[in-house]
């Protein structure tokens, strides 16, 4: 009689303004999922795997029917289930050699993120300060420029072309320290130095040069400018031209978009 008394509360209850609820007997299980826990879709993928290089242009406009079909995970059209981060490497060995906004550029934002994740500093706070932390100095015997850096002056050191400096020009651009230099002979290595215009000694243009080849001359040994009023080259002679620097060498451009 209880139980009887107990079912017909249980319905007055459902008939009386709680309909929303459902009573079910048996032992029939939960309903499938159709989305795994957390609101991620199990189906969300991509159909290419190279939607990244497509950069984020390709996911709207007049490209989004086609992005939805095939990079709807890469284009963030769904959720899809948790997946593990790759690792935080370099592809490519020259990624250093790009200028900053192959990282920034969102243009690039796919090819970054493919080729040069640990340069362009793409992964996780936490892997990317375990990987800080194993980094060394460089030690001096490496702390060696591949290129004439001066010929870049140090506006190459920083800005856009940061990335590449460190590649390039660590020693010139300070960012590691180098082994001690011994200055060069105090010594001309053309014998006609003073058959140059004179402004050999003082034009930037010629710094570099002069300093190679009329070292001695140009009283760059102790440190000076230019040589003694008395050594310049006298007003009779036909002054000869060192050859100028001329446009100073630009870093390498930006990859391509893909």
């Amino acid at each position: 009689m209880a139980a009887t008394g107990t079912v017909c509360l249980i319905l007055a209850l459902v008939q009386g303004g709680w309909g929303q609820f459902q009573l079910s007997f048996g032992t029939n299980g939960p309903p499938a999922l159709t989305q795994a826990p957390g609101g991620f879709d199990p189906n969300c993928k991509d159909k290419l795997d190279n939607c990244a290089m497509f950069g984020a242009d390709s996911c709207g406009g007049q490209y989004a029917d086609w992005a939805k079909d095939n990079c709807a995970l890469t284009c963030k059209f769904c959720t899809g289930l948790p997946t593990t981060a790759p690792p935080c490497v370099d592809v490519l060995d020259n990624c250093a050699s790009y200028e900053n906004g192959a990282c920034t550029d969102p243009a690039y934002g796919g090819w970054a993120k493919a080729n040069c994740r640990r340069t362009c500093r793409l992964c996780s706070a936490s892997i990317l300060a375990q990987l800080d932390a194993l980094t060394t100095t460089i030690p001096p015997s490496k702390c060696v420029d591949k290129l004439d850096c001066r010929l870049y002056t140090k506006s190459a050191c920083n800005g856009s072309f940061e990335l590449w400096a460190k590649d390039n020009c660590p020693n010139f651009c300070g960012f590691c320290r180098g082994l001690p230099t011994t200055a060069p002979p105090c010594q001309d290595t053309r014998p006609n130095c003073s058959g140059y215009d004179k402004d050999l000694c003082t034009n930037d243009q010629y710094r570099i040069w002069a300093e190679k080849n009329c070292r001695k001359f140009c009283n760059f040994c102790a440190g000076g400018s230019g040589p003694a009023a008395s050594t310049a080259p006298g007003g009779g002679m036909h002054p000869l031209t060192p050859p100028p620097v001329g446009h100073f060498p630009t870093p390498p451009p930006l990859p391509a978009r893909k």
